[in-house]
């Protein structure tokens, strides 16, 4: 069992210059932990309001931080029951209270490159919402649960803003009713765009195959942006209620 809670001030934090001799680079190997009951919570306003995760089982195998050459690798990670709850401020309060301006010069570091061989999550429920909100019947962008979540992923990797997440299989039933009863496919992310690589996502109503790529360049309404999508759907109107209730 273990608990762990973080409380930040970012008003009342000094900022000093970074001391690159009192810290030596390490190397942490980890052949097989198994961690039970940990609850976990952290707020640091004016970003985060309210953190708090409690999971039932935790597994990390054949684990490597190496902080010499900037690379962290899993070959399994797990986590199986819980819940997740994350509360954000709203906006009146982030523009009434913005966080302190970094003044101290920015340093040049090579990325971290995080890598995970496999990696399998299931039976959690979370909830993403705006502080006070009230949800709104169907899907409510600022007051999202999530319910029996599970997700598989192979050959996690992730540098700096590269991206890739190749996913096996996603479930979860969501607020508004809507359910997802399979997913697979791969999402990539750079500093360019985002591209979807033979994407599939079914409801209990509805199907959907993706293959495309959005560079940020057309999400910013720009002439001559790259962008390419192929798609194949079959949407059940079941599931369009759910989300959209108003329609009906």
């Amino acid at each position: 069992d273990g608990q762990v809670s973080l409380f930040m001030n970012v008003w009342k934090a000094k900022q000093e210059d970074k001391d690159s001799t009192s810290t030596l680079p390490y190397k942490i190997k980890v052949d097989d932990i198994d961690i039970e009951n940990l609850s976990y919570a952290m707020s640091m306003l004016p970003t985060i309001d309210t953190l708090n995760a409690s999971l039932q089982n935790l597994s990390l195998k054949n684990g490597v931080i190496d902080l010499r050459n900037n690379k962290i690798h899993a070959q399994f990670i797990g986590a199986n029951g819980g819940d997740i709850n994350y509360i954000v401020p709203t906006q009146e309060y982030i523009a009434a209270h913005p966080a302190p301006t970094d003044t101290l010069p920015k340093q040049a570091s090579v990325p971290m490159i995080i890598r995970g061989d496999s990696i399998s999550i299931t039976d959690i429920n979370a909830k993403y919402a705006v502080q006070g909100t009230s949800p709104n019947k169907g899907f409510d962008a600022n007051y999202i649960v999530v319910n029996d979540f599970g997700i598989e992923i192979e050959d996690f990797y992730n540098r700096g803003n590269e991206l890739r997440v190749p996913i096996r299989q996603m479930i979860l039933t969501e607020r508004s009713g809507l359910k997802v009863t399979q997913t697979s496919g791969v999402v990539g992310i750079d500093s360019l765009g985002i591209a979807i690589d033979k994407f599939h996502l079914s409801t209990v109503n509805s199907q959907i195959d993706i293959d495309g790529y959005v560079s940020y360049a057309m999400m910013a309404m720009e002439k001559y942006s790259p962008v390419r999508i192929t798609s194949k759907a079959t949407i059940g109107f079941t599931d369009v209620i759910m989300y959209i209730p108003a329609i009906s």
